[in-house]
């Protein structure tokens, strides 16, 4: 998995560019599976003073791996994790209050800590998932105002259906309005009041506060798995493979497990060494292409996906032999979203899910 730093920093670029607040990467799940480390250093040399990597524990390993970088503010942790919480808190990292339970807990970790706690209290606006919601937010943040080792820094929500319903993202913009009021009364210094993600930073421009929190748009990736060049967007990941195998095969062959395909006129059959074990989804069998690098030849997917392998249609008058490169997604072969909409899933779930098998090359990174 070619990793291209260059198209990382002009994507960063790109939406800075597209908003007056300030932006956030995210770089959770391993930077949507690029590589944190290295995608944090580029995006840090890029001007990123915060990014966002949504579990406390994950955000503490890149710690650990990588002692300077950009601050961190992180969301996900459960009640059985105060010593991460210490942690998090003696490290400045922001932390996200987003149930009241939260609040118990992370005064407990500042206790511990020795130092006060800064954090973001998340309001429900209609995503249905974490937030405090509407009705309950005026007396949680009576709770947290009570508390002198929270020093609350920001407010934030996250919207549903930025990508399609624009209905639905304006209810939610106006009820954090209203959350906004309310937090005024408390006098919180809210030095960071975020609800857009790449696609309210896109296409909402009225739901950019303070700040604004691309994800996937920031790889490259339309949110909506539209083209993402119109966005101007670049690619970040190529994910590419050497061919193992390149034999003739006679028509009426089958092909893989179950005999799903069966080759219809003689042609040369080659064998990709990826498979659903490094995230090659097996709902991808017989739908969608790669590409043969050399001669640029679209070649079908053939067969069931294994764990390890996948073969493809190379044509009958191919040159090609093993160790050829062949183009699985990226610049020169399909787009991520292709292979989201062959597999009917979204390009997030496409990059994130490719496994440990896989080395991730950085290309042009700002850690080496």
């Amino acid at each position: 998995a070619l990793i291209d730093h260059q198209a990382l920093a002009a994507n960063y670029r790109t939406l800075q560019a597209a908003t007056t607040a300030e932006v956030i990467p995210i770089v959770k799940a391993d930077a949507y599976g690029h590589g944190l480390d290295a995608v944090a250093a580029t995006l840090e040399a890029a001007g990123a003073p915060l990014v966002g990597i949504a579990q406390v524990d994950e955000a503490l390993a890149h710690l650990r791996r990588r002692a300077h970088g950009p601050h961190i503010f992180s969301w996900l942790y459960g009640p059985d994790q105060h010593d991460d919480l210490v942690a998090a808190i003696r490290a400045n990292m922001h932390l996200a209050v987003a149930a009241p339970w939260q609040i118990d807990a992370v005064v407990a970790a500042a206790r511990a800590a020795g130092r006060s706690a800064q954090i973001h209290l998340k309001v429900e606006t209609g995503m249905g998932r974490a937030g405090i919601p509407l009705a309950e937010f005026p007396a949680v943040a009576t709770r947290v105002a009570d508390q002198s080792e929270l020093h609350v820094i920001g407010l934030y929500s996250h919207l549903a259906c930025a990508d399609s319903d624009r209905e639905v993202t304006t209810a939610q913009r106006m009820r954090f309005d209203e959350a906004i009021a309310i937090a005024k009364h408390f006098d919180f210094a809210l030095s960071y009041i975020h609800l857009a993600a790449s696609a309210g930073t896109l296409w909402h421009s009225e739901t950019h506060y303070t700040h604004v929190r691309p994800g996937i748009a920031l790889y490259g990736i339309a949110p909506d798995d539209t083209d993402a060049h119109r966005l101007n967007l670049q690619p970040v990941m190529r994910l590419e493979a050497t061919l193992t195998s390149v034999k003739s095969l006679g028509a009426g062959t089958p092909i893989s497990y179950g005999h799903s395909a069966v080759v219809k006129t003689d042609t040369q059959v080659g064998i990709v060494p990826l498979g659903y074990a490094d995230g090659i989804d097996r709902a991808a069998s017989n739908r969608g292409y790669v590409t043969h690098q050399a001669s640029g030849r679209q070649c079908p997917i053939l067969g069931r996906i294994c764990m390890d392998q996948f073969m493809i249609d190379l044509g009958a008058q191919t040159t090609a032999r093993a160790g050829d490169r062949i183009v699985v997604w990226g610049d020169g072969g399909p787009s991520v979203s292709q292979w989201a909409t062959w597999v009917g899933t979204i390009g997030y779930e496409i990059t994130t899910r490719l496994g440990v098998r896989v080395p991730r090359v950085h290309q042009g990174s700002s850690d080496g």
